[in-house]
């Protein structure tokens, strides 16, 4: 099967897993150029010859989400189309009825916590630390986060979560129901690898139905939600000047919100 060519994705199949593995170390940023390769990469996500997506960041970290310089040189009408075509793409990975797995080691905040919140299942490395800080900058999560993390942990530690701008550990977000397994940070990829082969080991149409259930039972109101984001965010956006000292600024706001 051909791969498309992308410049930030690197894109490798075997045993009919694809994996994705964003290419813009070490923050991993989920820059316009990483979300339009995603996006390119979605025809072949949905071909029969792929059973699985396993989703990592290339080096020590998992993504750090938005690049904020690019999103403050943006007029407001082109955010909005970006916003709104990352909105449908994280959604569209969401209701795939194939196994979407995330990777995640190191930094996992912000939009790329709401890409691992947009798979079926998140692995974890035990020196992952996850959240999302946005507050801290004037902002929301722009990208379903909101209402995909209160669906995984519930209302009440979704509220802490956010209103706080705590970053969690891997065992607390494993304590959470956040993350779904932790492993020591040199196994992960082995330790997921033998995962996804269990996975695979049943029948693909049992694997279908079954997240086609999930899927059905979940999306009534879904893409209600995620257009509330959108506008929310772009009102902040418009708004809020707070976040225009972009990477450095958010990497103080989560800094300072690092697991004790």
């Amino acid at each position: 099967m051909h791969l498309p060519e992308t410049k930030q994705i690197l894109l490798s199949l075997e045993n009919s897993v694809l994996l994705l593995e964003i290419n813009d170390p070490p923050s991993n940023h989920l820059s316009f150029q990483v979300l339009k390769d995603i996006s390119e990469c979605l025809e072949v996500i949905r071909s029969s010859s792929v059973r699985a997506v396993l989703i990592k960041g290339k080096g020590r970290n998992f993504s750090k989400g938005a690049n904020l310089e690019e999103v403050g040189q943006l007029s407001k009408e082109l955010h909005a189309d970006l916003l709104h075509s990352a909105n449908r793409m994280f959604l569209e990975l969401s209701r795939l009825t194939k196994p979407v797995i995330a990777a995640i080691q190191g930094a996992c905040f912000g939009g790329g916590l709401e890409l691992a919140l947009s798979c079926h299942l998140r692995f974890a490395a035990d020196n992952a630390f996850l959240g999302l800080p946005e507050l801290g900058l004037g902002l929301l999560p722009g990208l379903g986060g909101v209402h995909r993390l209160m669906r995984v942990v519930g209302e009440a530690k979704a509220l802490e979560m956010i209103l706080l701008g705590d970053l969690v550990s891997a065992e607390k977000a494993l304590e959470m129901g956040l993350v779904n397994r932790v492993f020591p940070r040199k196994t992960l990829m082995e330790r997921v690898s033998l995962l996804i082969k269990t996975i695979l080991s049943v029948p693909q149409a049992a694997i279908e139905e079954t997240l086609s259930l999930i899927v059905a039972a979940r999306s009534q109101r879904e893409s209600f939600w995620i257009d509330q984001a959108s506008e929310g965010f772009l009102r902040l956006l418009s708004s809020s000047p707070v976040f225009r000292n972009t990477e450095t600024k958010m990497d103080e706001v989560a800094k300072s919100h690092l697991p004790k």
